[in-house]
């Protein structure tokens, strides 16, 4: 039972098995859903879709008589071909119907539970021979469906007699309120409205339609598992499939040289159990390098990456996820000229770039570098690699994951080598490894023997608790920089003489985050913790800051003393490590925040928020104002306490959502 916007499909085998985004047509998204679910069941069936036409069918004529339809619109044209149909479809459907008795039939799905049930409508109809012929002749569904969705049609007739018909196609509207649509669609639907006519193309190309573009290598097997043999062939047509997108884009330089920001993902070296299966992927047991490719399979790949890489040459920014970096594409990322931003998350390196220490092309333009879960690198110290592709880099950013901590290189050598201090002011390390922040400091001071360090920002983050030694050898290398935000999360030695120390060193500091913990932990949320010392003892300390505006801390002070047993302050006094959590905090009771943020806010005069760290989703920040005789006036911040609020953010960059300090421009000072 095919609408009239289906017939011309028919003609065209695969627009008719694909229909094609975006879905134009009233339940095209559910056949669409419906013909790939059952595809993967059975690829070579024909899935039984006769319920979708029908629903189509009779929506469009209901459509045009109610005044709400799909996209293709209510048209006059149109609306006369369904009439049409609609008018040799009735007699014969109301043939039936005289014949149909409605019988209401009681259902138990369960015969253990007789109580759990409900109640529905069966059609019974009584001449067999005339609903044979029927279904026969309109390709109709079954009968239970098709009689109560054609019954409403016919009373939604009887209420609208008259058709409406669309007066207003969208181009006629006034420019400003197309442009008002466009800027409220994505990206990639501005993109598909913009391919509809000259106008809306000339009205989205102003929205920048072209200027990201993500390309990725689909590993999508199904819900069901698929064998070795299936997993290969998937993967042999997703690289098909890309390939050819790269070379219909490659087709079009009116495109590329649109394109701004570009994105490569592939997710067969993501999902890599999956890519040794299909073939593609083998383990490889040097130390340094998790796992080798298929050459015959990704080789033709690769290059037709750097070419399409090397193409854009108006790119100003590139985020490569899960690729082989091989030589072609470390030239094609050196060769753009306006390229400033590079993100490599779970790379790895190719033949030709595994001679340590590795050197790579470098690049005068990129100053944004990111380099995020290198849980592909069994010793993913060689990441830093990237830093000799980046001389002038000023944002460096780093990130392990939870089961996989960030090494920092223990060589003099290649403190030598890779050397990013005279240059970076933004460094943010997050999952450092044990004893990392020793090994970061002794690289800091070697780089200080050259040239001055430039660090304004930086943040350390630890799942191992930093001792006392490290943290502060860490700021005695970091005295001498332009230092206005610190950020230290994972401390275990949380004495007065650390705030004092980072006062001295960085009396100008703005803003300072420290977060104490007495174990590992492997997650990313920032729990309360109680520290050695109460909120009264630490205020002083923070009196030695000029121009300090925010402090954030994870301290809990409990207000019942004997809340705390007597070896706790023994414990942290012999800076010993709390393994079995038993001195850790989970929920803060209903503690007085607002009185412990004027103790800090008495002490250091210019202090204007406080951030009590307490998992991600609860993140309360409390801003502080002066009264004329300048006591301090201590409020909430409006809205819900999370690290999603615009003040942590700034000072101490959440680590749960993947975010680091603000990048660069080129032309920022």
């Amino acid at each position: 039972m095919y609408s009239e916007d289906d017939e011309p499909h028919r003609e065209d085998e695969y627009a008719s098995r694909w229909p094609s985004r975006p879905y134009l047509k009233l339940y095209e998204k559910e056949e669409a859903n419906a013909r790939r679910r059952y595809l993967e069941r059975d690829p070579e069936g024909q899935p039984d879709l006769r319920i979708w036409h029908a629903l189509r069918f009779l929506g469009v004529i209901k459509g045009f008589h109610t005044g709400t339809l799909d996209l293709i619109g209510r048209h006059e044209w149109r609306y006369r071909r369904y009439y049409e149909r609609w008018e040799r479809f009735l007699p014969d459907f109301n043939l039936v119907a005289e014949h149909t008795v409605i019988i209401e039939e009681e259902i138990h799905p369960f015969p253990d539970e007789p109580d759990f049930g409900w109640k529905e409508d069966r059609h019974i109809v009584h001449a067999l021979d005339i609903l044979k012929a029927f279904e026969k002749k309109w390709d109709a569904p079954d009968w239970d469906l098709l009689y109560p969705i054609t019954m409403r049609t016919k009373k939604a007739l009887r209420k609208h007699p008259e058709p409406i018909f669309q007066k207003l196609p969208l181009p006629d509207l006034p420019t400003e309120l197309l442009e008002q649509i466009m800027s409220s669609l994505g990206q990639s639907k501005a993109r598909l409205l913009g391919s509809t006519c000259r106008l809306l193309r000339e009205i989205s190309l102003r929205f920048g339609i072209y200027e990201y573009r993500s390309l990725v290598l689909t590993c999508r097997p199904g819900p069901s598992p698929a064998d070795d043999e299936k997993l290969n062939q998937l993967a042999h047509a997703a690289k098909v499939r890309l390939m050819n997108i790269m070379d219909e884009l490659l087709a079009r330089p009116d495109i590329m040289e649109k394109m701004l920001r570009f994105n490569a993902y592939d997710e067969w070296l993501s999902s890599s159990p999956l890519g040794e299966r299909a073939g593609i992927v083998t383990r490889n047991e040097d130390i340094q390098f998790g796992f080798d490719i298929n050459k015959e399979f990704y080789g033709p790949l690769y290059r037709k990456m750097a070419g399409f890489i090397r193409t854009g040459t108006n790119l100003v920014s590139l985020n490569l996820s899960c690729l082989l970096i091989t030589p072609a594409i470390v030239r094609a990322i050196a060769s753009l000229p306006r390229l400033h931003t590079v993100s490599m998350i779970s790379c790895n390196f190719g033949d030709g770039l595994r001679t340590f220490p590795v050197l790579l092309p470098s690049s005068s333009s990129i100053i944004d570098l990111d380099i995020t879960f290198p849980s592909v690198l069994w010793d993913n110290e060689i990441y830093w690699a990237f830093l000799t592709m980046c001389p002038r880099v000023r944002l460096l950013s780093v990130m392990g994951d939870s089961d996989h901590d960030f090494e920092i290189p223990s060589d003099p050598v290649l403190w030598r080598a890779y050397n990013p201090w005279s240059t970076v002011e933004r460094l943010s390390i997050v999952h450092l490894c044990r004893f990392g922040t020793l090994y970061l400091a002794r690289w800091i001071i070697e780089g200080k023997l050259r040239a001055p360090i430039r660090l304004t920002h930086v943040k350390v983050d630890s799942q191992w608790p930093i001792n006392r030694n490290e943290l502060f050898e860490l700021i005695d290398a970091l005295e001498g920089a332009p230092l206005k935000v610190l950020a230290l999360c994972g401390i275990r030695y949380a004495g007065r003489d650390l705030i004092e120390r980072i006062a001295e060193v960085f009396p100008e500091l703005e803003g300072l985050t420290l977060i104490h913990r007495r174990k590992r932990d492997k997650s990313d949320e920032d729990r309360l913790a109680i520290w050695p010392h109460a909120s009264w003892e630490y205020g002083p300390a923070f009196s030695g800051f000029h121009c300090l505006e925010h402090i954030g801390m994870n301290l809990y002070t409990p207000t019942i003393t004997d809340y705390v047993d007597s070896g706790l302050m023994v414990r942290m006094e012999n800076d010993e490590e709390d393994e079995d959590g038993r001195d850790e905090v989970y929920l803060s009771e209903d503690l007085d925040n607002e009185t412990v943020v004027r103790v800090f806010a008495t002490c250091c005069h210019t202090l204007k928020s406080f951030t009590f760290y307490n998992r991600m989703s609860l993140q309360p920040t409390y801003l502080i104002s002066r009264r004329p005789d300048g006591a301090p006036v201590v409020k909430p911040e409006e809205g819900y306490p999370s690290l999603f609020r615009s003040i942590p953010g700034q000072y101490c960059p959440a680590t749960s959502l993947l975010r680091t300090w603000p990048s660069f421009f080129p032309d920022q000072p």
